[in-house]
């Protein structure tokens, strides 16, 4: 195994970590962007927690990266020798145990803000149907089964 520079390890995880408080930033505005249904909001969202979402996927490439430098699993247990054989493995350990915390705390986020997208959708389409079956249109299927609201068709022209 070689051995890492100074500080290489933990300079990683740091950064690392500052991307998964930046995506839990992302994650708390949607979620209030979802509270609040303001359409305007999520978009940019989207494409702000995408861009993360990316360059989170990078780090973690480049910590596989040095694993395999390292000549180590891909592992939990290739993870734990690397901490192990830096300058400071207990601070390298804390970075990890704190990185493995966000991150979980990234998915539990994401999975909620999911959930409230589906809710949001739900009220969507109920309110969508109440309107078409008020105006006296009925609702279209699709192939899933689920109403479809396509518009009603129009005469370009009378004769």
């Amino acid at each position: 195994m070689r051995p890492l520079r100074q500080g290489e390890l933990a300079s990683n995880l740091e950064i690392e970590i500052a991307g998964y408080r930046a995506l839990l930033d992302l994650l708390r505005a949607e979620q209030d962007a979802l509270r609040s249904a303001d359409a305007e909001a999520l978009p940019q969202l989207s494409r702000a927690k995408l861009r993360q979402v990316n360059a989170l996927q990078e780090f973690a490439l480049a910590r596989s990266r040095l694993l395999r430098a390292a000549s180590l699993p891909e592992t939990a247990a290739g993870m734990s020798s690397l901490l192990s054989c830096g300058s400071e493995p207990e601070h390298a350990a804390a970075l990890w145990r704190t990185l493995l915390q966000l991150a979980k705390g990234a998915r539990n986020l994401n999975a909620l803000n999911g959930r409230l997208a589906l809710v949001q959708q739900c009220h969507f389409d109920r309110a969508i149907s109440a309107l078409l079956q008020a105006a006296g249109r009925l609702g279209i299927y699709g192939a899933d089964g689920r109403r479809q609201h396509a518009a009603s068709p129009r005469a370009l022209a009378a004769i």
